[in-house]
């Protein structure tokens, strides 16, 4: 699990660090405080290259974001090295940076750091290098050279300018960095390291709060049949209405999409029938079994439950992420969201499965203040606000 979070000149983030985390994490602040921030950030530090090619990721966020130039007719794959070596053209990359800088420096490399060091150490950079002398030529460049014919050229070029260069052991996707001005003016680069023994390939799934459809339904519903978890989905849904028996997605039906039978009823009715609540509990259900040995990334995971169901919502959520080992991330600036997270947390043995970690930059500098199961509960007795 991610104990530690260090995040460098990402976004509002200048040099934040964060220590402490648990398996289940509830992040709050004002609005504008970075939560969504901190999201990503993990996104982008856990999506490695051996899972999901980490260009696509941070294409996740930057379409979520809508920081495109013009909107994409295609989806972005990460497997075409011609789209991949104009990726500066396509998406708006300012905003990715601390202080949101109107241009880029030509003689400048900005780079972006992400890491955690305890119980395992794994590192994220991304790096976007403008000026010719410090173009940092990678696997993926070395593709796209393959396309265009010009592969031996720069091959030979490093064999005679790097000899005394030696690989980090373990590392992953290792680079040299190569003055060669006829290659490509610029390149934007990631660079994923993994030490030590990081469990991967590492299942991360991002519920964005206006973004459920990023995921396909009957994907989802076809990998928890396999794996016969039906009835972890069943329990969700009954967090909404007790009466849920069964679930069904009609193979011959297209686009397929839940009906839900209720008892007493004969026939199913159709999930989108029965309000957004019902089925952002089926996307939660889902992601968190997909999530398996792995991280769940939720942001404001209140939206579309009422306060009534939360209690329970974070109940299943806790035991399943105790019994499929997932590490949870969610953000609310909810104050029934919080009530019914710390309920949900005294009804566990141990409690320091969860914390509070509120995001505040007070006294100048953005930090995380943390709140363990207990603080918050004299918090919300005390009506001491935290979000």
């Amino acid at each position: 699990m991610i104990r530690d979070l260090s995040i460098k000149n990402y976004r509002c983030f200048e040099d934040f660090y964060v220590d402490g985390l648990a398996q289940v994490n509830l992040i709050v602040g004002d609005n504008n405080s970075g939560k969504t921030s901190f999201l990503e950030a993990i996104y982008l530090l856990v999506n490695q290259p051996k899972t999901k090619n980490e260009k696509v990721a941070l294409v996740d966020i930057l379409e979520h974001r809508g920081e495109m130039i013009e909107e994409r007719t295609h989806k972005f794959t990460g497997n075409n090295r011609r789209e991949i070596s104009h990726f500066q053209d396509n998406y708006i990359l300012n905003n990715l940076y601390y202080g949101y800088p109107d241009e880029f420096d030509t003689q400048k490399a900005y780079i972006i750091s992400i890491s955690s060091e305890k119980e395992q150490s794994i590192h994220s950079t991304i790096r976007l290098y403008i000026d010719v002398d410090n173009t940092l030529i990678s696997d993926l460049s070395i593709s796209f050279l393959e396309e265009i014919g010009k592969e031996q050229e720069l091959r030979k070029y490093i064999t005679h300018s790097v000899d005394k260069y030696v690989p980090e052991e373990n590392s992953i996707n290792n680079r040299v960095k190569v003055k060669y001005q006829n290659i490509k003016n610029n390149y934007f680069a990631f660079n994923n390291e993994i030490k030590n023994a990081f469990h991967y390939p590492c299942n991360c799934n991002f519920l964005f709060n206006d973004h459920q459809h990023k995921y396909k339904i009957e994907d989802l519903w076809d990998s928890i049949i396999l794996e016969a978890k039906e009835e972890k989905i069943i329990e969700a849904l009954q967090i909404i209405d007790t009466n849920i028996e069964k679930i069904h997605l009609p193979i011959k039906q297209i686009p397929r999409f839940p009906f839900l039978k209720i008892k007493g009823m004969n026939h199913y009715i159709p999930i989108n029938s029965m309000g957004q609540g019902m089925s952002k509990i089926l996307i939660l259900g889902m992601l968190i079994i997909r999530s398996e040995n792995g991280v769940l990334l939720v942001d404001e995971i209140e939206t579309g439950l009422h306060y009534k169901a939360q209690t329970d919502m974070w109940r299943l959520l806790i035991k399943t992420a105790q019994e499929l080992n997932v590490q949870i991330f969610a953000t609310t600036h909810s104050w029934d969201c919080i009530c019914a997270y710390q309920e949900a947390l005294e009804d566990i043995e141990d409690k320091s499965v969860g914390k509070l970690f509120r995001l505040d930059s007070k006294y100048g500098k953005l930090r995380a203040v943390e709140y363990k199961a207990d603080e918050i509960s004299i918090a919300i007795n005390q009506d001491i606000e935290v979000r």
